[in-house]
């Protein structure tokens, strides 16, 4: 049995349309909309959350587990999908989610009005937001970086002498 239920965001989309693409929701200084607070399922339910060109946006399902202490036949239907869970299997732990800050990410922070670069902080760590809980500061530049740099562009500085962080770090 699958139950159905639906969450829209506290703030609609305001989509633009791109032509020969998807369409985005726009964020700028004066409105951005925001995520729904998450929350843990029912017990015997787990939640999926699907956006897509259909236009569904952070679409919510819930889904009823039913459990199985064998492996059983069953008939198939559109509206089943099996999921086999072996409890006695761990493959890792998850400690959290999170993205880089990069000069890059700096760059467009420093870029946009203030509101603006709040309000995109708050989409990926509030409780408005995807709820990030970590974040990754990669050690000089990056394949998104403006230019390549190290922190001892010295040949032969095995002493590290001449390390020094480079501007992007004390300005991004």
């Amino acid at each position: 049995m699958l139950v159905f239920k639906t969450i829209l965001c506290d703030k609609p989309c305001a989509e633009r349309k791109i032509t020969g693409a998807d369409s985005v929701c726009v964020c700028n200084q004066t409105y951005c909309d925001d995520f729904p607070q998450l929350t843990l399922p029912k017990a015997g339910y787990v939640l999926v959350y699907e956006s897509g060109k259909s236009g569904h946006r952070f679409q919510e399902t819930q889904l009823k587990l039913q459990t199985h202490t064998s492996p059983q036949t069953t008939r198939s239907n559109k509206d089943t999908q099996t999921i086999t869970i072996d409890k006695n299997q761990k493959y890792q732990s998850i400690i959290g989610f999170g993205g880089a800050f990069t000069d890059e990410f700096g760059m467009v922070l420093n870029a946009v009005p203030k509101q603006l670069s709040t309000y995109l902080m708050e989409s990926l760590f509030s409780k408005n937001g995807i709820e990030y809980n970590m974040g990754r500061l990669p050690v000089a530049s990056t394949d998104y970086s403006a230019h390549y740099y190290t922190y001892d562009d010295v040949v032969n500085d095995t002493q590290l002498t001449k390390f020094a962080l480079a501007k992007e770090d004390m300005e991004l």
